[in-house]
């Protein structure tokens, strides 16, 4: 088998290696759970793998190397250097897991794909945005709140979120898709009948935004039209069929927002007293600038801004934060300024690669006197879908969901490829040495990456199945166990193993002395792995407690007041320890804090300060 066929076989491998990521990220719910996304990471180190085979196959292999390159490699160095010191190192490893994916996503996507293949990913973006939006039109109509076979949870009930849990996240997809099927629709060579197609599958994923109910989706997707009608309009012959569409989009989306009540709610429920928006964001944003401001430099880890928060925690939010609802903000409390600088050099080369690459297409089409280009259309499209969920991104953590982020990355690096001129992408020519060099490294970075990937499968394997709600306590507790096994450094399967001890020995059953000490033992592991977790504390005091050892049980009780200070659950639980050792004027105290922290769903402070007044 000759080289240029072996080249061709790894090039047509890699684009269906990319279609199937892209593919499958989004309709497994976005790829937020482990065993989704380490089968997708298996498929990128695949392509990875392929991409080694085409540069050793080449006599004189050049390496795309744009100015965000630099950027990226810089992040992924600074990554490593990170993950060490992180309080928790489970998060911090799972945070660098996934830079390594998106790293590796965004070089193979750069030197692997010609302007022949755009056209491929820009329509199975638009395919998989369709199939969502009819999905998520399903739900809103009918309130379904099924996502596949699972149940989403309540507060998003009325809205529509395809194949997403959270409907937010689905409107960032298709902040994606619909500017590459406006794009398609104004600015590509293809004939009308496949035009007409893009223009009804348009519409279905405008209808599909619309059903999310996403308030920042619906900002950011005006916005994004707004700047692609803003390019177009310079574009002679396509300046009315641009505004004609936008118009439409426009007047659409106010009949949308006129008729439908669940929207008038979103929006009402943004305003409150003398007309000042509020919204529960805002009480994370405190938070997270807290955070960042106590680590200004490095951060105070890779992901562990949800460890962080409770120590932070604002008085009026009671609910667990896991992001911060802010990429920038959440960028700034995990990587503090530094990490974030480099962050915002990558977007910023990325830009001033956007603008060189639709530079060319521009100049290519007037020297061939082509009004229509499908380079133009996606060099367009694409750079507007980054703007989007960059616009979103203020509001939400769509970046931090890996089918939307290696949407984005895949993205970016087709914009960037599709200039091939010497002043738009430079290149570094690899010789036999340097081809070497490189395999090393990139050797290096998969031998880990699939290691993890293996770990997280079968982890997330266990994970799914210990929460089927028609499990027994033992069968549960068995799961757990080999959890633990798979991965010793997480701390939520340490917790957990120890919450089911005490629970399944909290009525002193034959043997419940020992059991509890072994619970004590994980609770104590948790906390090693996770030193910042109230409920670890809480749990462990409970169990000295039940040992009748009041002293070190007060003491765990106060170390969780401490890292969590403005907790409604822990406030309960601590007031609950003062009535075990009878000091009830304490336990009022706690107990009356804790529902002065949330008194609309705490049926415990409650039942709790109705003993203490039976005793007092």
């Amino acid at each position: 088998m000759t080289a240029k066929r072996i080249d061709d076989l790894c090039a047509k491998g890699i684009l269906g290696v990319i279609l199937l990521v892209l593919a499958i990220g989004p309709l497994a719910m976005g790829a937020t759970r482990n065993e989704e996304l380490s089968i997708i990471a298996g498929l990128v180190m695949f392509g990875v793998v392929l991409w080694l085979v085409r540069v050793w196959a080449s006599p004189k292999y050049e390496l795309a190397w744009p100015p965000m390159c630099l950027a990226v490699l810089a992040f992924v160095v600074y990554a490593l250097f990170r993950y060490p010191d992180a309080p928790v190192e489970y998060s911090a490893r799972s945070e660098l897991y996934r830079v390594l994916i998106y790293a590796f996503l965004f070089f193979l996507v750069l030197n692997n794909f010609s302007y022949r293949y755009i056209n491929w990913i820009a329509y199975l973006l638009m395919g998989v945005g369709v199939f969502m939006s009819i999905y998520a039109l399903y739900q809103f109509m009918t309130r379904s709140d099924l996502v596949w076979n699972l149940v989403r949870p309540g507060q998003y009930a009325g809205r529509g979120s395809g194949t997403y849990i959270c409907p937010n996240h689905l409107a960032g997809f298709l902040e994606c898709a619909i500017p590459m099927g406006l794009g398609y629709l104004l600015l590509s060579r293809i004939n009308y009948t496949k035009k007409m197609i893009l223009g009804y599958a348009t519409l279905i994923m405008l209808a599909g935004i619309a059903a999310t109910v996403s308030r920042g989706g619906w900002i950011s997707i005006s916005a994004g039209l707004l700047l692609q009608l803003s390019v177009l309009i310079f574009r002679k012959g396509r300046r009315m069929p641009s505004i004609i569409l936008f118009v439409v989009v426009i007047i659409g989306g106010l009949w949308f927002v006129s008729r439908s009540d669940i929207t008038q709610r979103r929006f009402d429920d943004m305003v409150v007293e003398e007309g000042r928006f509020d919204d529960t964001r805002f009480l994370m944003w405190k938070s997270a600038n807290t955070i960042w401001k106590e680590h200004l430099w490095l951060g105070a880890g890779p992901g562990q801004f949800d460890h962080q928060f409770a120590l932070h925690r604002h008085r009026q939010f009671q609910m667990r934060a896991v992001r911060a609802h802010n990429d920038y903000l959440n960028t700034l409390a995990d990587w503090g300024l530094i990490g974030f600088l480099i962050v915002a050099s990558a977007f910023g080369a990325f830009f001033y690669g956007a603008i060189q690459a639709w530079r060319h297409v521009r100049r290519e089409a007037d020297d061939f006197g082509a009004k229509s280009s499908n380079r133009s259309a996606f060099a367009l499209a694409g750079t507007v879908g980054v703007v989007c969920l960059l616009v979103h991104s203020f509001v939400d953590f769509n970046f931090h969901i890996p089918a939307n982020a290696m949407v984005i990355f895949t993205l970016m690096a087709l914009v960037l490829s599709i200039a091939r001129s010497e002043d738009s992408m430079r290149t570094l020519p690899t010789n036999l040495f340097g081809k070497a060099v490189l395999t090393l490294i990139v050797g290096m970075a998969m031998y880990w990456t699939a290691t993890e990937s293996i770990i997280k499968y079968r982890e997330g394997k266990l994970f799914t199945a210990s929460n089927d709600k028609e499990l027994g306590a033992s069968a549960e507790m068995k799961l757990l166990y080999a959890m633990h096994e798979v991965d010793p450094m997480n701390p939520e399967t340490c917790f957990r193993i120890g919450e089911g001890l005490r629970q399944l020995n909290w009525e002193k059953p034959v043997g419940w002395y020992s059991q509890i000490q072994e619970a004590e033992k994980w609770f104590n592991k948790a906390l090693t792995r996770d030193p910042l977790r109230a409920m670890s504390f809480v749990s462990y005091g409970m169990c000295l407690d039940l040992r009748k050892d009041f002293e070190a049980g007060s003491s765990m009780f106060r170390l969780a007041e401490v890292v969590d200070p403005n907790g409604a659950n822990t406030m309960a639980y601590i007031g609950w320890h003062f009535l075990q050792i009878d000091e009830y004027k304490k336990a009022r105290a706690y107990l009356e804090r804790s529902l002065g922290l949330n008194w609309w769903d705490n049926e415990m402070a409650k039942e709790q300060l109705e003993i203490v007044s039976i005793f007092e």
